[in-house]
């Protein structure tokens, strides 16, 4: 425990292209379930709203289209996904100075292969998980910090003071260059690991929950 607080700072991790490489899963599925009208690649996907983006064709999944596409990610495809590179080192890593929390959007029927991931990835980690909607992240109590891929959500962990830092992915590249003294970039995850102890090591503030 860093001599600092009283309880175990908290750490929380998204899932879903932070910790899982989501992605790719979710172009196949757009592609098969429109029958190849949708044809995106991963440097098309410049934003995070994913019908915003459009394939080399112009053609773009309706809201609807992308609702088919999540379901079916969360029945078919959550428990399959590979983690991001270097993410289950870095989280066991920082899992001897931070209590972890894990938190995604995926529906209902996700939460059960959810669950499943991570019970094979981090088998003997104490965890929290949380299963939230509506970019409600933010609302799962006192964090020292959290860890995303969509800038959305990192401006509500910034609007009450939690450093949030953010994957340097195509669809957060333009927002990341937005100065805001919460939000910090990360594209490694060693790397991100070696500077949230080092952020750890900076606090001299008794956490007071």
């Amino acid at each position: 425990m860093h001599p600092h607080f009283r309880f175990r700072p908290r750490l929380l991790l998204d899932i879903d292209g932070t910790l899982a490489e989501s992605l790719p899963h979710w172009l196949q599925l757009a592609a098969s379930l429109t029958n190849g009208r949708v044809d995106l690649r991963p440097e098309d996907v410049r934003h995070y709203d994913m019908p915003s983006n459009r394939d080399r064709k112009g053609e773009a999944l309706t809201e609807a289209e992308w609702r088919k596409v999540v379901s079916e990610f969360a029945i078919e495809r959550a428990a399959q996904v590979l983690p991001v590179a270097g993410a289950i080192e870095a989280v066991l890593r920082l899992a001897a100075k931070f209590d972890i929390v894990f938190a995604t959007s995926r529906p209902r029927s996700g939460h059960g292969p959810t669950l499943d991931w991570l019970d094979h990835y981090f088998a003997d980690l104490p965890r929290e998980v949380h299963f939230v909607q509506g970019g409600g992240k933010h609302l799962v109590g006192r964090l020292f910090a959290a860890v995303e891929d969509d800038y959305e959500q990192a401006l509500r962990f910034a609007s009450l003071g939690v450093q949030c830092w953010v994957r340097e992915l195509p669809y957060t590249e333009g927002e990341l260059e937005k100065p805001n003294r919460y939000i910090k970039r990360w594209s490694n995850w060693a790397a991100l690991a070696d500077c949230l102890f080092e952020e750890l090591a900076r606090m001299d503030l008794v956490e007071v929950r």
